[in-house]
């Protein structure tokens, strides 16, 4: 595996729908979360993001949306995107551990985002990494 460095994270605004009744028993059953990754790099460059989106909702009602922008630099990366398909890269294990660490950042903001909230025990559960990285989508500009 290539070194990789995390570089900085930044966080969309975060709000939560204030009029849903989050005291009542049914608000905990079907609550529906929503994830979309995306990988982005440049061709010349070293330095990937892996922006995160994340949603809860519940019927047809958002409870929150967040997203997230982790910023990492791969040795080597410009080399990989020469060398490698889009879908090889996909599954590269520095696409795991760049996604496993920003699932962590968004678990652990996440927690900080909500506390003193309604919503505070809305805890992202464990997520099965090998999906989310064979559904990320990946953008490569010029």
């Amino acid at each position: 595996m290539k070194d990789i460095t995390f570089i900085k994270a930044t966080e969309g605004p975060f709000n939560y729908n204030r009029s849903l009744d989050y005291n009542s028993p049914e608000f905990k059953k079907d609550i529906k979360i929503g994830i979309r990754t995306e990988l982005l790099c440049k061709k010349n460059a070293d330095v990937v993001v892996i922006s995160f989106l994340l949603k809860y909702e519940k019927t047809k009602d958002l409870i929150f949306s967040y997203n997230v922008n982790a910023f990492y630099e791969v040795k080597e990366w410009k080399k990989i995107l020469n060398e490698q398909t889009s879908e090889n890269i996909k599954n590269l294990e520095e696409v795991e551990k760049m996604l496993e660490i920003t699932i962590g950042y968004v678990r652990g903001s996440l927690a900080v985002q909500t506390k003193n909230t309604p919503i505070a025990n809305l805890y992202l559960p464990i997520l099965p990494i090998k999906d989310i990285q064979n559904n990320i989508v990946m953008h490569v500009d010029e």
